[in-house]
């Protein structure tokens, strides 16, 4: 594969894709205000029913959101969440880390549609339309980000040391995976009944099968994150679990500096670091969609913007950058020298 023109195709389509949302986007506030304010002449502030569609600023309402989606947070996320991905799609290219394409890449094409029909919401507050979109893929596009979280800890716990995992390494993927793919169909069920449906009691049911999914994989990512934080302290402390033959006490020795191997160390750690945040992070969001609907589907948490913008937008944005920064194809391929290392484009 020709990485060089693959790039030159990359920076040429975000360079489009930048130019013509910051065309929109040029001018924030006269933008934002124009959007946004109504005329005072054509208002009739005497009409029963305008304080119903109407915020105290004048704003027109989504009966759907129950507010108006903010134009320039919106677009602000579609373009950091486009160039995260873009990034993400160099960086997997570059390490030939196939499994990034169906698990971040994924994730973050996701986010992109999600942000961006939340932008085209804010024209058009009446359309179901983009109101659909929004729900289902930012619902969804975390599912395969949870997902590229428990493939990293296999394979890292298979370079450093499978004595100290309470599970086989291998099983960190079939298990939480397999958890992982039921909780994306039982949300992706749930969120189609819900979004298209007006009968309320229909959307209600909808919302609950959603609610079930997303606390399935809020469960999954507290066991994931208790394995996880039993391996890493184990292994600092040195407490196997299990006993392991010589091959593998010298690569642990190696591991552990006493034979050098400082750059393995590195990348351990920044591979802790990134899986701790990013579990956290998730974690945050998960609790927070959890109390979301378990509110209602006209409750005041889930008609409330700047809770979904601080608990959904920031935290999924963070873990993307957090995986751009301390990339686990990049990191994992600093240990894949040792021993027994299962190559990055390996199926296993």
């Amino acid at each position: 594969m020709n990485i060089v023109g693959v790039n030159h195709g990359l920076v040429l389509l975000f360079t489009h894709i930048v130019f013509s949302l910051s065309t929109t986007f040029s001018s924030p506030l006269q933008t934002l205000y124009s959007s946004l304010r109504l005329d005072s002449s054509t208002m009739n502030s005497t009409d029963p029913n305008y304080s119903n569609d109407h915020d105290s600023s004048g704003h027109l309402i989504s009966p759907d959101y129950g507010y108006l989606p903010i134009r320039s947070v919106s677009l602000m996320f579609t373009i950091l969440f486009a160039l995260s991905t873009a990034v993400h799609l160099w960086q997997a290219l570059r390490v030939r880390a196939w499994w990034l394409l169906f698990t971040v890449i994924l994730a973050g094409g996701g986010e992109v549609a999600g942000w961006y029909a939340r932008e085209w919401s804010h024209d058009q507050p009446l359309n179901d339309t983009p109101f659909t979109i929004q729900i289902l893929a930012l619902i969804l596009s975390p599912t395969p980000l949870v997902g590229a979280l428990f493939i990293t800890f296999g394979r890292m716990a298979t370079r450093l040391g499978q004595r100290y995992s309470r599970l086989r390494p291998r099983l960190y993927s079939r298990i939480f995976l397999t958890i992982d793919i039921i909780s994306l169909f039982v949300q992706a069920g749930g969120g189609s009944i819900s979004s298209g449906n007006n009968n309320v009691k229909v959307a209600q049911i909808g919302s609950d099968i959603t609610l079930g999914g997303i606390i399935f994989q809020l469960v999954a990512l507290t066991i994931f994150a208790a394995l996880l934080v039993e391996y890493l302290v184990r292994r600092n402390r040195d407490h196997p679990i299990r006993r392991q033959n010589v091959d593998d006490s010298e690569r642990a020795a190696m591991l552990s500096g006493r034979l050098g191997g400082r750059s393995v160390q590195i990348a351990a750690k920044r591979l802790a670091i990134m899986l701790c945040v990013s579990t956290t992070l998730l974690g945050i969001r998960a609790i927070y969609r959890t109390i979301e609907l378990s509110d209602g589907w006209n409750g005041k948490i889930i008609k409330t913007q700047w809770l979904f913008i601080v608990f959904d937008g920031v935290p999924v944005f963070s873990t993307m950058l957090m995986l751009n920064i301390f990339h686990p194809g990049s990191l994992l391929k600093s240990l894949e020298p040792l021993e027994g290392a299962i190559p990055l484009d390996s199926k296993a």
